[in-house]
């Protein structure tokens, strides 16, 4: 369901990949803090579950609305962070009943390995959480789900 959703809606959020790209730019930022001012970005979006009977809202939904809770706030990460080129991933706990995006960057912290790659944990519920920073137990009872949506080309 998850690459379905970001599938259907992989040009709707073109507008502010870009917005936070220029704000990137104009500061002068590398790749890794543009990757953390859209962690900043969906982090401040205030926390609330959906209750729909999936307990999901599409990225764009999510921004409109100006809440969502951890999947559908990681879906909207994952989805700027793809318009902005990255290679990014998805991380859930049954046990936690939390999700998280992962974003295969240069940084420190905690991160899982996937088909040779490093996909740093972050949490996109919670201001102040750095990538790398995992919030909630061990890896061990977390799943890297890979993406079959491409990155797309940088804005």
């Amino acid at each position: 369901i998850y690459n379905q959703l970001l599938e259907k809606n992989q040009d709707r959020l073109t507008s502010v990949a870009r917005s936070l790209k220029r704000a990137a730019d104009k500061q002068g930022y590398d790749r890794y803090e543009l990757a953390s001012l859209t962690l900043a970005f969906v982090q401040h979006i205030p926390y609330r579950i959906p209750s729909n009977d999936l307990g999901l809202m599409t990225p764009p939904t999510t921004l409109s609305k100006r809440w969502g809770d951890c999947d559908t706030k990681s879906l909207l990460y994952v989805l700027v962070m793809q318009q902005l080129g990255f290679d990014v991933s998805l991380f859930v706990s049954g046990r936690y009943r939390h999700a998280m995006a992962g974003v295969n960057i240069n940084a420190v912290g905690t991160s899982m390995g996937h088909r040779g790659r490093k996909y740093y944990f972050a949490e996109t519920t919670t201001p102040g959480h750095r990538i790398g920073q995992l919030s909630t137990g061990s890896t061990m009872w977390w799943s890297l789900i890979p993406l079959t949506n491409s990155a797309a080309d940088e804005v």
